[in-house]
């Protein structure tokens, strides 16, 4: 799966962030941090695949440790 061309981290955050992506989370009962790591997923594959499953993968928390926004931050390329 590749990267969705052109999109900046900020952009990511914002679409998470996005009044609608949280009434569907909340909707659907979702961990913020699951429905993080899914979006990531959408955005930036192969990141996801470099955290899941350590300390920064967010797939089971409740919040996004800033941590894992400091990850994400120095590794995330637009294609």
């Amino acid at each position: 799966m590749k990267n969705i061309p052109g999109v900046t981290y900020e952009i990511f955050t914002d679409a998470f962030c996005n009044e609608n992506v949280q009434s569907i989370i909340k909707k659907n009962e979702l961990r913020q941090g699951q429905a993080f790591f899914n979006l990531l997923e959408l955005y930036q594959p192969a990141i996801a695949d470099k955290i899941r499953g350590t300390d920064l993968d967010p797939y089971y928390s409740i919040d996004i440790a800033p941590a894992v926004h400091d990850f994400l931050i120095k590794n995330w390329t637009i294609n």
